[in-house]
């Protein structure tokens, strides 16, 4: 009998930190295997729980740094190894990255509690927050340890716990952590910390790597995202914090990851990494350069700062310094997210079978500036029609194996787009579209999936039939013309006794109380009462109906 199924037994139940200590005192530490799956079903049990979440936040507290030793030395069952990975090793891989999502998974859930029973501080909520931020940032160093194709997930993870902590004002809040070299961070600082070590781990070899990976623990404030101006608005206008002001000389670089794309500052990293590069040209001393200890190992310091600075700080554009004002900044970011709906604008396009409708002028101040107007909105209406039409050819065919109630069974038997658990599908059936969000996902070549060769599976839980396409603004008096509008879908009917909602696309509406909605040819308005479902690339949210007529 395995180690780990004589471990499985010892779930002893979850208090708090007393009770944690006596727990740790019985894992068998000689055995990393056997502690990391006893570890794993203590988490699995701590999901179970139903203790105040300042309890079960104290006991997640207590064993974080003894599961961090277990963690790793079990990482040494899987990472730099020779690839493709033997099968016991692709299985403490799985577990590796099974147990930092259980983590994460069990700070969000005291999170949640907290603000459901108002049982834990600001504080308390900024460091749970934190803490989940940390354990994505390792899954997703997990995968570039292991030589593992992926990871995005991981940083789609990170992006929305971002978009989380801004909507709560805690995304900045430093909080304390013992397991840091400079014994505090935060949430943003967990996502640029990834970023960088997403631009590392790639390229380095192990030593070199794991040495950098140190350097962007140690550096993770040094990139500051570059806010976008107050007056932009997208998906991330609340999210992310102006730390950086548009400048005449500021050195900007796009950093894709996850689901979107960020202009980034590098000149305090190129800055940091060229004067250690010049202090290694004149044979400083180890302790001069200022490097974490595992540096000292590495035999050609400068020729790996060099290789790092070619990662972090290199511009997108050969090299070139980006001298971007305000304005260049908000086109910048604009065009960076302007994939992340593309996706969503099909959807509504099949849906309505009509491309996204352009902003009507409110007022016209003279024929000459009407027939501008006109000509101006005909060019745009025709471009959009045709982006519109190139994303919705894409739709895939999937077949419809079954239905059961709301639950959904689709298929595809050739290869396609990439699905997760979470996301918008909608699926035509004898001639009604309606929309469904994913709840499982089988991977291609699993016996779930079927022998052949791009098969997928999906569990879809029906959000409803033949939804109506709609547009949505956030209501502020005295808005301009021209004001940003986003595709959405209502569920059910104005003025009907059935309840009301929107889906729309992640972070539309976040920080919008009131909203305005075109509707065909009827214009309301309604206010957010809660949010209802949050997936992938949508959020579903109930609204009461305040104003009819025209908006």
């Amino acid at each position: 009998m395995r180690n780990s199924e004589i471990m499985q037994p010892r779930r002893a139940g979850a208090a708090g930190g007393k009770s944690a200590k006596s727990w740790l005192r019985t894992l068998p530490l000689s055995d990393a295997g056997a502690a990391h799956h006893a570890m794993s079903a203590m988490l699995t049990t701590l999901a179970e729980a139903t203790q105040p979440a300042r309890e079960r936040l104290g006991w997640l507290e207590t064993v974080r740094a003894q599961a961090a030793e277990i963690d790793a030395q079990f990482a040494r069952r899987h990472a730099d190894r020779p690839l493709p990975l033997a099968p016991g090793e692709r299985g403490a891989f799985v577990q590796a990255q099974a147990q930092w999502r259980l983590f994460a998974a069990a700070y969000l859930r005291c999170f949640e509690d907290g603000l459901a029973d108002r049982g834990l501080t600001g504080a308390h909520q900024a460091l749970c927050l934190q803490r989940a931020a940390t354990y994505f940032a390792e899954a997703h160093k997990g995968h570039l340890r292991a030589g593992q194709a992926g990871g995005e997930d991981a940083l789609e993870d990170l992006q929305r716990l971002v978009e989380l902590a801004a909507e709560h004002g805690l995304a900045e809040t430093r909080v304390r952590d013992s397991l840091h070299p400079k014994g505090a961070s935060s949430v943003v600082l967990v996502y640029q910390r990834a970023l960088l070590v997403g631009l590392a781990g790639a390229l380095f070899p192990a030593p070199a790597r794991d040495a950098a990976f140190e350097l962007a623990v140690l550096w993770e404030s040094r990139l500051a995202l570059v806010g976008a101006p107050a007056t932009w608005q997208d998906a991330a206008s609340g999210a992310w914090p102006a730390t950086v002001q548009a400048a005449p000389r500021q050195r900007l670089r796009a950093l894709g990851a996850g689901r979107l794309a960020h202009v980034a500052d590098v000149a305090r990293l190129s800055r940091g990494l060229r004067r250690r590069l010049r202090l290694a040209a004149a044979d400083a001393g180890f302790a001069e350069l200022r490097l974490p200890e595992s540096w000292r190992a590495l035999a050609d310091v400068g020729a790996h700062l060099e290789h790092l600075h070619d990662l972090w700080c290199a511009d997108t554009d050969a090299g070139a310094t980006a001298r971007a004002s305000a304005g260049a900044l908000a086109e910048a970011q604009g065009s960076a997210l302007a994939y992340a709906a593309e996706d969503f604008a099909a959807l509504f396009y099949m849906v309505a079978g009509a491309p996204f409708g352009m902003n009507q002028a409110q007022a016209m101040s003279s024929w000459r500036r009407h027939d501008e107007l006109f000509v101006f909105q005909r060019a745009s209406q025709a471009r959009v029609e045709q982006q519109a039409r190139d994303a919705a050819a894409r739709f895939e065919d999937w077949l419809l194996l079954g239905r059961d109630g709301r639950l959904l069974r689709l298929a595809r038997r050739r290869p396609g787009a990439r699905f997760r658990a979470g996301q918008l599908v909608a699926v035509r059936t004898d001639g009604v579209v309606v929309l469904a969000v994913t709840r499982r996902v089988a991977e291609p070549g699993s016996e779930a999936a079927g022998p052949a060769f791009g098969a997928l599976e999906v569990d879809a839980e029906l959000i409803a039939a033949d939804p109506a396409a709609v547009a949505v603004r956030e209501f502020a008096p005295g808005r301009p013309a021209g004001a940003i509008w986003h595709p959405g879908f209502r569920l059910g009917t104005p003025g009907a006794a059935e309840p009301l909602a929107l889906v729309l696309p992640g972070g539309s509406y976040r920080h919008a109380r009131l909203l305005d909605v075109r509707d065909g040819e009827r214009s309301y308005r309604v206010s957010q009462e809660a949010l209802r479902r949050r997936g992938a690339d949508f959020e579903e949210i109930a609204v009461t109906l305040r104003v009819t007529g025209a908006g």
